[in-house]
């Protein structure tokens, strides 16, 4: 299968993703910010997402997609650009949203700016 069709089933399970991310989030703790800080200073944006799904949205779809993607990226050796635009469409923006609405501003910006 090549990369871009790849993309677009990642694409379509994404967006079925979104519309079931209504999930109750949990507190943040620095433990989980730092992890995802951590992980973004080592280039590893899909696990932080992960990180930032499991932990702090608790959308367990969405997690398991984001595990589909780093079986891909270990697959293809690097992440493929269609997949990684795919990613940051259909996750990263949406994750942004959610903890934009969810917590507070400073709590917002502290996990934003981790990524």
């Amino acid at each position: 299968m090549d990369n871009k069709r790849v993309a677009q089933s990642l694409l379509k399970i994404a967006r079925e993703l979104t519309g079931q991310s209504r999930e109750a989030a949990g507190d943040v703790s620095d433990k989980d910010i730092d992890e995802i800080a951590d992980l973004t200073d080592g280039n590893d944006h899909t696990g932080a997402l992960l990180v930032l799904y499991e932990k702090v949205l608790k959308n367990r779809k969405a997690a398991n997609a984001l595990k589909a993607i780093i079986v891909l990226q270990d697959y293809f050796g690097h992440l493929p650009g269609e997949i990684s635009k795919l990613r940051d469409k259909e996750f990263y923006e949406p994750a942004m949203k959610a903890v934009k609405s969810k917590f507070d501003a400073d709590t917002a910006e502290r996990i934003h700016g981790a990524f």
